[in-house]
């Protein structure tokens, strides 16, 4: 699938997709996160500029998406253990391996939930941020889906548990 493909599949399923840079965490766009859309023409421009931009998602509103980043370079696998040992776990969703050899969980947008440091290493995505989804890649490592909760087999953000929403 090339990453034009993957970007308007994504945006027809309402997910906000904005260009990045290849090789690269950083929006080709002038105006970042802002210039997210759905449009497929506008899409279909980017990539035709560029058919190497990495592919990002708009967390939050836009597209009804909360994620959350965890990154093993910076204790994120032992944090996420804890946190979901306290809070309890997610339930089966969308899944994605990192280039950094992390994970991306996806659930289901609630408006009470803010971008955070949630804890050492984990990141909580929302209005106002993004994250990059298969097929991008930086230095050669890329994006995948993991094979249980790929997108584009049907699974679906997981649905947000009480205890994030609540705080308790």
């Amino acid at each position: 699938m090339t990453r034009l493909e993957a970007a308007l599949t994504y945006a027809s399923w309402g997910w906000h997709v904005l260009p990045v840079l290849p090789n690269a965490k950083a929006p080709a766009s002038p105006h970042g996160i802002k210039d997210a859309t759905t449009d497929q023409a506008q899409i279909t421009r980017w990539w035709t500029q560029n058919p190497n931009f990495n592919v990002g998602i708009a967390a939050g509103s836009c597209s009804q998406l909360i994620v959350f980043d965890i990154d093993p370079r910076n204790g994120g696998e032992d944090s996420w253990a804890a946190w979901a040992n306290e809070h309890g776990p997610l339930d089966h969703g969308a899944m994605q391996i990192t280039a950094g050899g992390g994970a991306h969980f996806l659930a289901q947008y609630h408006s009470d939930v803010r971008s955070c440091k949630l804890t050492d290493g984990v990141d909580l995505l929302s209005d106002g941020r993004y994250f990059l989804v298969y097929p991008s890649t930086i230095d050669g490592r890329s994006y995948q889906w993991e094979a249980s909760s790929d997108v584009f087999e049907g699974v679906a953000p997981a649905p947000l548990i009480h205890s994030i929403v609540t705080g308790k």
